[in-house]
Parts: structure tokens; C-alpha cells; sequence
């Protein structure tokens, strides 16, 4: 027994099994501390980084929503400015009516709907240019007509060729491209103006997918060749009557129920047709 307990003795307090368990003892608190300086594993870092991407995130949370509210209303603010602007036209036109055989009046008139349709024309463009890309096509095309009305040709120049960019469908291209043609005749670009009416009438080589109904091209075709022929009037009367004899022509071959819903439009070509009847 004696003997037994002595070599179980010597084999505990053996050196070099000592120096082989400190070694172990060492790699153990080693590993520990390399596996606590991972970032994965350290508690604090992870509250940390959590803490950091709350913030970001509620941040770009109220900065959307700031954007969006402020986007709503500056739409809200050009839409009444757009309306305004639309009852000054119609009120243009009754007072047109009211003092046609009354030139002193009539030019009041007109200068004092000049100068407030320039002062709407100039707010819708800062608001436009305000929304940027928010602002519709339809839009920008009110706006540069408004403008051109007040021979501000080159604002409106811009937003045109905006709209045309920005056109989503057949009716914002064909709508600001007519616009744009008009425009350039006016400027004297002859040519640019005949490339712009052209690319009008190509609207649905763009759009092909709504060239469903031969009535809605009919039309359209032939309503972009009316305002062809509207910008034509006052500088080559021949040539306004042959781009309003096509409008005529694509009028006519709509559909009675096309033709109905067209009278406006069927009115005005045959209206202007006889004003140039003596043009040769």
C-alpha cells in the first residue's frame, strides 16, 4: 500500500507533467481572449453597431417622409397655380370676345393678361423646377405653353424637351412634341420644327402597344397634323392647308361614334380651312 501510494505520487508531481498542464492552461486563456476579439463576439460592439444602424435607418425613415410631404406640396402648390392659369385663358378669351370692335380696350386687356399670366407661368416653372423629376409631362406642357404665351420661349423650350424625355405614354409624347414643333416655328427653326412634327406622327412607332384602336391613331395623327398646320397659318399658308387637308382626311375616317366625340376638333379644322380658302 505504502509502495502504491508513493508511485501515484511521483507520477502527479512529475515536473514535466506540470510544465505540460501550465502549457495547456496557457493556450486555453490564449484561444479565449482570440475568440472575445472577434467582432462577431463581442457583446458590446453588437449593441454598438445595432445602436448605430437604428439611428441611420430611423434618420432616412423621417427624411423620406419629410421628402414626400414636401413633394406633396409643392404638386399641390403648382396645381392650384396651373388652375389659375386656366381661368385666366378662358377669362382672355371672353374678354377677347367682349372688346373685339373695341381696340383700346381689347389692348388693356390684353396687357394686363400678359403680365399676370407671366407672373403664374414664372411661379409653375420654379415649382417644376423645384419637384424635378416629380413633376409630370403633362404638367411641363401646360407650363411651356403658358410661358410661350408670355414669349418666354426658352423656359419653355426646356420643359418641353423635359416632357418629351420624360413622356410615360402616347399622349404625353404626342402632346409635348406638338408643343415643341410650334414652338420652333416661331423660333425660325424651320427645320427642327418639320423633325419634331415627324417624330409626333411616329408616336407609336414609340408606343407601339397602344396603337390598339384605329380610331385613337386616326385622331391622333390626325390632331397632331392640325396643330401642324395651326403653326403653318402665318408663314406659308399653302403649306397650312395641305397638313390640314390631311387632318381633314384622318377625321373623316374615324368612326361615327369617333367622329361625335372628334366635333370640337372637326369644327375648328373646317374653321380654319376657310380663312386660308384664298391662299394659293
Amino acid at each position: 500500500m505504502t509502495e502504491g501510494k508513493a508511485a501515484t505520487l511521483t507520477a502527479v508531481d512529475d515536473p514535466h507533467d506540470e510544465i505540460a498542464i501550465i502549457k495547456q492552461r496557457i493556450n486555453d486563456i490564449v484561444a479565449g481572449q482570440h475568440r472575445s476579439s472577434l467582432w462577431y463576439r463581442n457583446p458590446s460592439f453588437i449593441t454598438s453597431l445595432a445602436a448605430i444602424f437604428i439611428s441611420v435607418t430611423t434618420t432616412a425613415v423621417s427624411w423620406y417622409r419629410t421628402y414626400q410631404q414636401d413633394i406633396t406640396s409643392l404638386q399641390g402648390q403648382l396645381a392650384a397655380t396651373l388652375q389659375q392659369a386656366n381661368a385666366l385663358q378662358l377669362q382672355a378669351i371672353d374678354l377677347a370676345a367682349k372688346y373685339k370692335d373695341d381696340q383700346p380696350n381689347l389692348l388693356r386687356a390684353a396687357t394686363t393678361f400678359n403680365a399676370q399670366n407671366l407672373i403664374l407661368a414664372k411661379q409653375a416653372y420654379t415649382l417644376a423646377r423645384s419637384l424635378g423629376s416629380a413633376a409630370s409631362p403633362v404638367n411641363l406642357t401646360t407650363i411651356a405653353h403658358a410661358l410661350m404665351q408670355s414669349n418666354e420661349v426658352t423656359l419653355a423650350e426646356d420643359l418641353l424637351r423635359q416632357a418629351v424625355l420624360r413622356a410615360e405614354n402616347s399622349v404625353e409624347y404626342g402632346a409635348a412634341l406638338r408643343v415643341l414643333g410650334q414652338l420652333q416655328y416661331y423660333n425660325g427653326q424651320t427645320s427642327e420644327a418639320e423633325t419634331t412634327f415627324k417624330k409626333a406622327l411616329d408616336t407609336f412607332k414609340v408606343f407601339p402597344k397602344e396603337a390598339k384602336s384605329a380610331d385613337y391613331v386616326n385622331y391622333h395623327q390626325a390632331y397632331t397634323y392640325y396643330y401642324w398646320g395651326q403653326a403653318l397659318v402665318a408663314r406659308d399658308c399653302r403649306a397650312a392647308k395641305e397638313r390640314l387637308t390631311m387632318s381633314a382626311q384622318l377625321l373623316h375616317r374615324l368612326s361615327l361614334p369617333g367622329q361625335q366625340q372628334a366635333g370640337s376638333t372637326i369644327a375648328e379644322v373646317r374653321r380654319v380651312m376657310q380663312m386660308l380658302a384664298n391662299c394659293s
